[in-house]
């Protein structure tokens, strides 16, 4: 395990994956994935499993699965799902996503806590695990977050085990585990 005292963490070349362990409303690291994705421009994917916020708005470079659109936008950028019980629909939207982009992909999961509300700990494992694996042969990188203020040790732990990086801790002073 190392330490990162900035809010950057650097991903190395091989790793496709991240679980940020931090509370909901806490800041997030940023990730530096050029090791990975290169420099050049980048396309996130913002994978939500509840409501929007208000405001919500989406950018040119930015892909929206979600179980709802932000008011008056429906378009392209958007692969509409039924909700976070239906883990399949969002593998399917994402399957969609990788094939209509071309460059380099970020996919963001908003919280696993959230989908672990709506669905059960072996099904959300099995999504996530099956994700990382298609991540990486896509050559993307997946950042998630759960927070570990909600979830035993038990579950912490199974939910990181599919991810190539684990990062906990908090204020800048973050604990860094890669497999």
């Amino acid at each position: 395990m190392s330490s990162a005292t900035d809010e950057r963490v650097a991903l190395h070349e091989d790793e496709s994956s991240v679980l940020v362990h931090g509370a909901a409303l806490a800041p997030r690291p940023s990730f530096d994935v050029t090791a990975r994705l290169g420099s050049g421009r980048l396309t996130t994917v913002d994978v939500r499993f509840g409501r929007l916020p208000p405001g919500f708005e989406l950018d040119a470079e930015t892909r929206l699965v979600a179980p709802s659109a932000p008011d008056g936008l429906d378009d392209e950028r958007v692969y509409s799902v039924g909700g976070p019980d239906s883990l399949t629909e969002y593998g399917v939207a994402l399957t969609r996503v990788f094939e209509d982009v071309d460059g380099p992909i970020l996919v963001e999961l908003d919280s696993l806590t959230a989908l672990l509300q709506h669905a059960t700990l072996n099904a959300v494992f099995r999504f996530v695990h099956v994700l990382s694996g298609r991540v990486d042969r896509e050559q993307a990188v997946l950042v998630a977050s759960i927070d570990p203020g909600a979830h035993d040790e038990q579950t912490l732990a199974t939910m990181t085990q599919p991810f190539d990086v684990a990062v906990t801790g908090e204020d800048g002073a973050h604990q860094i585990r890669r497999r």
